[in-house]
């Protein structure tokens, strides 16, 4: 019996940090950015991302510091991850945020890495990228900061974002 308790007091614990992950953003939101960003990746024929609830975590992580210094944006720099931000004075569809990033296709001609009018796009459709995690965090004044981090990163300098086909 006591052995059944224990290992009770275990599993609990692990079951409750699972349910943590499911709540940074609801599935619905999940599947708008995904089909948002792998709309624009298909595009250039690059393969679709798949969700990461390791990297949404980590981008939470980071609104929420955002949000503690007064919603003021500025990347994380975390080795190895790439990172879009976009703030909204108010609540939005992150299907907006994405496209947004995504508006900067106009600027991009293809080639080698890296324009600076570009680089959300182009983090977007790095071919190499083969995971997403977003999230948002709502500040003070109503303002939301939403968060995409991706892996492996992308905008290599001197490296093209994918192969043309």
């Amino acid at each position: 019996m006591r052995n059944i308790i224990r290992i009770l007091f275990l599993v609990i614990p692990i079951i409750s940090f699972s349910q943590k992950i499911s709540l940074v953003l609801d599935d619905s939101l999940v599947h708008i950015i995904l089909s948002t960003h792998n709309k624009y990746r298909a595009e250039v024929g690059v393969e679709n991302l798949v969700w990461s609830d390791s990297l949404a975590l980590e981008a939470q992580d980071w609104a929420n510091k955002l949000t503690k210094q007064k919603c003021k944006i500025k990347h994380s720099y975390k080795k190895g991850i790439g990172e879009n931000i976009f703030w909204s004075s108010s609540s939005l569809n992150p299907k907006i945020a994405v496209d947004s990033w995504a508006g900067e296709k106009k600027y991009y001609k293809y080639g080698k890495c890296c324009n600076n009018k570009t680089l959300h796009y182009t983090q977007i459709i790095w071919g190499k990228t083969k995971k997403v995690g977003c999230t948002k965090s709502i500040c003070k004044d109503g303002a939301e900061i939403w968060i995409c981090n991706y892996s492996p990163q992308g905008n290599y300098i001197g490296e093209k974002p994918f192969k043309k086909q």
